[in-house]
């Protein structure tokens, strides 16, 4: 691993500096206003300079667009650049319209639908420009990368400024294939492409590596016959149907949810499993943040494995879990891809409270909808005491 880490961290710089990919079809209105930018020459602005805005201006670039200026009503944002465009107030658009005839805009913010939409409508016209489109969402989806959390905003220019932070990370996992993983999960990110290594059944999330030669599940872990179980995002159940579907056992899980209609049907669902199985779920109807008291939750349980997917607030519950994971020791299975800053402060805080852990990141199959397969990042860190 020692010997290849600087070729990794090559092939990282070389990934931060590649061009777009975007290999998606584009068809109807928004092919013909692309096409018509171009045929006519027109000038371009983009209404929205906020969620993933510096992936849009890229993608008009291949397209031979360089879009003049981006408005944006957040004044904090003026004079700020994204690929080489200044972000300007609406109010300052007239002195940049040379010929309003002859300028397009393209609407590119999550908040057109709904209450803003005649405002944003009403202002272009003022403009005097009358040519206008604005995406849809699926078209936010083709264009952009990570549209499907809009706070979480312009994700390739994180990792372009971060190059350093992401080597450090690079250099605590404990494989090749972590790295491999890491890198393609940028890559999709910088090219807007699809991820293209194999990604690993999901059944197996949390649980298992998975072996291609004899196509079935491996360790990555030890296994306890009384693993104490905390399944933070408990959802509706389905990891602890997929836990017990694997034959793995358990002295006890605590099956933990925020959302209540999702509780509800937790309840249903593991009602439905064999006796053996159902007596040993805890359920908790809790919203998870950096305040939550594990102890009360939990009692006096030694917790051996902790997993999390709870959109976002994943290092939160790991500050909330400090004491446990420092005296407890389990094993950590935490989802990876929510926010940006994951692949960089998520393992860096685990390494700032444990000593003798490692960490491993795997991709399993991706949900129906996420057009570049690049969600279900999941990192592992497993003391040594458990490790294979």
């Amino acid at each position: 691993m020692d010997s290849s880490l600087k070729q990794y961290k090559k092939q990282l710089k070389n990934i931060l500096n590649s061009g777009y990919v975007n290999e998606y079809e584009i068809v109807d209105d928004f092919a013909i206003a692309l096409s018509l930018c171009v045929i006519k020459n027109m000038e371009v602005f983009i209404y929205g300079g906020g969620t993933d805005s510096y992936s849009f201006v890229k993608f008009l670039h291949t397209y031979g667009i360089k879009p003049k200026k981006i408005l944006d009503i957040d004044i904090n944002k003026s004079g700020v650049y994204l690929d080489g465009v200044e972000i300007i107030h609406p109010s300052c658009l007239v002195k940049y319209i040379n010929d309003a005839a002859n300028s397009f805009i393209f609407i590119h913010t999550a908040f057109y639908r709904g209450m803003r939409e005649q405002d944003i409508l009403k202002f272009i016209v003022r403009s005097g420009i009358m040519q206008y489109y604005p995406l849809t969402k699926e078209d936010r989806y083709i264009v952009t990368s990570n549209t499907a959390y809009w706070v979480d905003q312009n994700r390739e220019l994180f990792y372009q400024n971060n190059e350093k932070k992401l080597c450090d990370t690079l250099s605590i996992l404990e494989d090749d294939y972590s790295c491999r993983v890491m890198l393609e999960y940028i890559r999709t990110y910088i090219q807007k492409d699809v991820y293209r290594l194999q990604q690993l059944p999901c059944r197996y999330k949390y649980f298992y590596d998975y072996d291609k030669e004899s196509n079935s599940k491996k360790e990555l872990y030890l296994h306890k016959k009384d693993e104490v179980w905390l399944n933070c995002g408990a959802y509706k159940g389905d990891n602890i149907f997929y836990y017990f579907a694997a034959g793995l056992t358990a002295k006890q899980i605590f099956a933990v949810e925020g959302d209540q209609k999702n509780t509800d049907e937790l309840y249903e669902n593991i009602n439905r499993l064999p006796e053996n199985c159902r007596n040993l779920v805890f359920i908790k109807n809790v919203f998870i943040d950096s305040s939550t008291d594990f102890g009360d939750l939990l009692g006096n349980q030694k917790i051996t494995l902790l997993n999390a997917d709870i959109e976002g607030f994943e290092l939160s519950l790991l500050k909330s879990c400090k004491k446990i994971i420092q005296t407890d020791r389990p094993v950590i299975s935490i989802c990876m891809y929510h926010k940006k800053e994951d692949l960089i402060e998520i393992p860096q805080f685990i390494l700032s409270i444990v000593s003798n852990y490692k960490f491993y990141l795997r991709k399993y199959g991706a949900h129906y909808g996420n057009e570049n397969r690049n969600k279900e990042l999941v990192l592992y860190a497993i003391p040594e005491e458990r490790a294979v």
